[in-house]
């Protein structure tokens, strides 16, 4: 059982932990994401991103498109050659935008909810 998506392991350190971590953050980082979003709508904020705005109205398809797109980043770091560092740093740099976005959604809901 060791092999996932043909040569790819887990625990072989063809992987680097680190990039582990960085597809999990996207991962935990996009669900925070629609969660904080549902909660701010719910408050009486708006959704500025007009491709998720009409997907907002539930909870399944925000979290469903984000799960493939971070899902899809994810195991293209994960196939990206193990000295290759772009790979690496651009998965950083959506975690730190992800972050900030998750930062500024929870104060625009303690905002909101302070009304």
């Amino acid at each position: 059982m060791g092999g996932v998506l043909g040569s790819l392991r887990w625990t072989d350190s063809t992987v680097p932990t680190r990039r582990l971590w960085l597809a999990g953050g996207v991962v935990v980082l996009n669900v925070a994401d629609v969660l904080l979003t549902k909660a701010v709508l719910h408050h009486g904020g708006v959704e500025a991103n007009p491709v998720m705005a009409g997907l907002m109205g539930g909870l399944a398809a925000p979290l469903g498109l984000k799960m493939v797109i971070a899902g899809l980043a994810g195991i293209l770091l994960m196939l990206c050659p193990a000295d290759a560092k772009l790979g690496e740093r651009a998965m950083t740099a959506v975690v730190a935008l992800y972050g900030v976005i998750v930062v500024w959604n929870t104060v625009v809901l303690g905002l909101l909810k302070l009304r």
